[in-house]
């Protein structure tokens, strides 16, 4: 790739996950599950954890539509090992970047629940985490919003990964709302563990 410059990859990974996502809607799942794996590799060689989880999770997606349930898991394992690797800056960015990869709000709820999951661990001994994990229940929010149905469990693992970052401030003056828990509305209907 010496004689690729980064943003000529960049716009083949975005082509790539456009092609599996087609084809995935056109019921070429086994097709779309290795397309979003190829894509997921060449994510990864490149350092593009955000787009390496999109791809493996539409892959987990494709494989899991198709009752493949072995290589679903085994892609979704993948997409959380490359969580561990999620760059801590720039979280709004980069949520961004995962969501537009993925293009779908009820996978983008998952992988973003997921990702809240994997990045809280160690968040009492590192408090600076709390607020990038603050973002990303935001962006899972804003995808909840969006599915007509958003699946409980992602729900429920958001609110309790907020009930775990309470304790470590809202960032700028610390002020939290008594009793707050992750309300995610749907179609004018909330949707809160506290509830």
């Amino acid at each position: 790739s010496e004689g690729v410059d980064a943003s000529a990859l960049e716009l083949v990974v975005d082509r790539r996950l456009a092609f599996g996502r087609l084809l995935a809607a056109l019921g070429a799942n086994e097709r779309a599950e290795k397309e979003h794996l190829d894509t997921a590799e060449l994510s990864l060689s490149q350092g593009w954890t955000e787009t390496a989880c999109a791809a493996l999770a539409l892959a987990s997606h494709a494989a899991q539509a198709r009752g493949d349930r072995a290589s679903s898991g085994r892609a979704w394992r993948k997409c959380r090992e490359a969580m561990e690797a999620w760059p801590m800056n720039r979280p709004g960015e980069r949520c961004g970047t995962l969501v537009d990869a993925v293009g779908d709000p009820l996978v983008a709820l998952q992988v973003l629940s997921a990702l809240a999951e994997v990045l809280v661990d160690g968040v009492e001994e590192d408090h600076s985490r709390a607020p990038i994990i603050r973002e990303i229940i935001s962006r899972a929010s804003e995808q909840a919003s969006r599915c007509v149905s958003p699946p409980q469990g992602a729900v429920e693992s958001l609110a309790r990964v907020e009930e775990r970052i309470a304790p470590y401030g809202r960032g700028r003056g610390g002020r939290r709302r008594p009793g707050s828990t992750t309300t995610i509305r749907t179609e004018g209907r909330a949707a809160s563990e506290g509830e």
